[in-house]
């Protein structure tokens, strides 16, 4: 908790800090999660394919000229996976499994605007708040992701009209997501030692004031 709570104090200390300019603002945001886990051994990943989530939040703008701002926000983002498994047991099919994951995030990011169009980029840290897996329907506490924390990159494209952003973003994950070391039916160790979130997002903002 000590950990979360200096998280949110970052990102209130980031909205409230620096000089008010006319063009400064604040909204809400959401939109949708394509959510993947990237590196692990072939024999992981042969049944891995990205799963559909979402997120939600808000943002504050500060504009450094008409060029520059800085993107400041908070958001509640669903990462994860869809895998297919061959359980090893005596007859058993293959089982889909959905890890699902929510992330308390912080991205800060840098952006250029030209036109109606803003190119950004910049870090991202993720506190994991909850953890679920899913095995054909049937809910359960997650196993996968034992690490608090998600450190990321992130690139995005936004089109601005109004007060509302059409954005199109790629969060790369750079923490490994867990220790565990996973096995196939075989015996044989599979997940190779990094697995890490990988998440691109398709969202609207609307600024409030």
């Amino acid at each position: 908790m000590r950990h979360l709570l200096c998280l949110l104090l970052s990102f209130a200390f980031i909205s409230s800090s620096g000089g008010q300019s006319f063009f400064d603002g604040f909204g809400v945001k959401g939109g949708l999660n394509i959510a993947t886990i990237h590196g692990g051994s072939n024999d992981f990943n042969d049944g891995l394919s990205p799963k559909t989530y979402f997120h939600v939040g808000v943002y504050r703008d500060f504009w450094l000229d008409l060029d520059w701002n800085i993107r400041a926000e908070l958001l509640y983002s669903v990462k994860g996976a869809q895998n297919r498994i061959l359980l090893n047991t005596p007859g058993s099919n293959e089982e889909e499994v959905n890890y699902r994951a929510g992330y308390l995030s912080v991205p800060i990011l840098a952006q250029f605007a030209r036109g109606n169009f803003k190119f950004g980029a910049g870090p991202q840290i993720g506190y994991l708040l909850d953890e679920k897996l899913v095995v054909d329907g049937e809910t359960s506490d997650g196993v996968l992701y034992d690490n608090n924390f998600d450190l990321g990159i992130v690139g995005n494209i936004t089109y601005t009209l109004l007060m509302i952003d059409v954005e199109l973003r790629y969060v790369y994950g750079l923490t490994n997501i867990t220790d565990i070391q996973f096995t196939d039916p075989n015996g044989s160790p599979v997940g190779g030692p990094n697995l890490n979130n990988g998440v691109l997002q398709l969202g609207l903002g609307l600024r409030i004031f």
